[in-house]
């Protein structure tokens, strides 16, 4: 009994101390330990509601009821069961409006209008490196020369995403910010104004766009989800180190629901594997199980800004949920091709092109190479070679030889 008391007695003077410490030491700094927001005008407000913006939308997030309110302002949110229900809704509407696309555009022939417009799309960073600018100076000549063989009715423009210093680069070779206004203008190169995803702020309120700590190109694929001008008939985005063959002058698909993609070095079983379980675990398709799959997409700008906007939503799931803390701050070039960080705007694309799987062609011999090897020996001319893209090898006319300066 004397036994019992002593426990009883040790544990309520233990309670009583804990008590005394909270209320003493925690207690005033409860709200900084937390991270909540310290605006004022925000708390005389009984119906709180932040809100997101992304790349692509701005919608209402958590209310300050909420049990998760306090990591609103961290990237921890995306971590947190509410958080990561929001990601995936996020993908789900992207989806839903990629499919309404493909049924809208299904059974219509490749060229529904007298004059056909296209557009080769490219995004040159604000501050181009040596490297970008001689990558630019060379496809846009290539386009020139495209344009020689052109059918009267057809039109491609070459727009370029660029702001800053981008926009002086982009005016000494002759383009400007005239834009399209109809389809019998002549074949123009566009400059549009684009701010760098990484540029933008984001309120001290919100949570951080998982985008803006990916620097691996992403801002290519978000000029394409954002974008609003011209609606051009058919896009072909690519990257600046590559190359517009003669094949390319009269070249569309034949169908305005089909995107040709050309092919992408990021396969491993365990890549594809995880790539399956990402599929599953966000309820989209993949029943063609399409491999390889590569950044340059030539298709109808409808189905292609609408995967563009699946493939960001997809991204956004991947960099918050889908690589261990190692694989974001450490493992550098050892986790390739194992599950690689630095690629995942390849594994967005592969998610997001499985779902539109029926509308996909990979390019090649009977639907036309895109992201054709510079190094190969085939002759320029061939008429099913449409693009060719500089690699990472020693070769003559790779991507280092390309670049080598004595």
């Amino acid at each position: 009994m004397t036994s019992s008391c002593a426990i009883l007695g040790a544990v309520s003077f233990l309670c009583l101390l804990f008590q005394s410490t909270y209320w003493c030491i925690l207690e005033p700094y409860k709200n900084h330990l937390r991270g909540l927001p310290t605006v004022s005008s925000l708390l005389n407000s009984s119906t709180i509601t932040l809100e997101v913006t992304n790349a692509t939308s701005t919608e209402a997030l958590v209310s300050s009821n909420s049990s998760v309110f306090h990591l609103v302002s961290s990237e921890d949110y995306w971590k947190v069961d509410e958080g990561r229900e929001i990601l995936k809704s996020r993908v789900a509407e992207a989806a839903a409006s990629v499919d309404e696309v493909v049924a809208d555009l299904a059974g219509l022939s490749g060229r529904p209008y007298n004059a056909t417009t296209r557009a080769v799309m490219v995004f040159l960073p604000v501050a181009p490196a040596p490297r970008f600018r001689r990558e630019l100076r060379a496809l846009f000549l290539s386009w020139l020369l495209v344009r020689l063989d052109e059918p009267s009715d057809l039109r491609t423009d070459f727009v370029i995403f660029t702001a800053g210093e981008g926009r002086e680069v982009a005016e000494k070779i002759g383009c400007s910010i005239k834009r399209r206004e109809t389809r019998g203008d002549p074949s123009r190169c566009i400059i549009l104004s684009y701010e760098p995803l990484g540029d933008r702020p984001t309120p001290a309120s919100e949570p951080s766009d998982p985008l803006r700590d990916y620097t691996a190109y992403v801002d290519c694929m978000v000029t394409i989800a954002e974008y609003e001008d011209f609606e051009y008939d058919y896009i072909l985005r690519t990257d600046l180190d590559t190359f517009l063959m003669p094949g390319f002058a009269d070249w569309i698909p034949g169908e305005r629901d089909q995107l040709i993609v050309g092919r992408g070095g990021y396969s491993s079983e365990n890549a594809n594997m995880h790539l399956k379980y990402v599929t599953k675990t966000l309820g989209l398709r993949d029943d063609k199980d399409l491999k390889s799959l590569g950044s340059t997409w030539f298709g109808n700008l409808k189905l292609f800004r609408a995967t563009a906007r699946l493939v960001l939503a997809v991204m956004r799931w991947l960099l918050t949920q889908e690589f261990s803390e190692f694989e974001r701050c450490c493992s550098h070039v050892a986790s390739w091709p194992h599950w690689h960080r630095a690629v995942t705007l390849l594994y967005g694309g592969h998610v997001a092109l499985n779902h539109i799987g029926d509308s996909v062609l990979i390019s090649g011999a009977k639907n036309g190479f895109m992201d054709f090897s510079s190094v190969k020996t085939e002759p320029v001319n061939h008429e099913q070679i449409k693009h060719v893209h500089c690699w990472h090898t020693r070769e003559m006319f790779s991507k280092f030889e390309f670049h080598k300066v004595n």
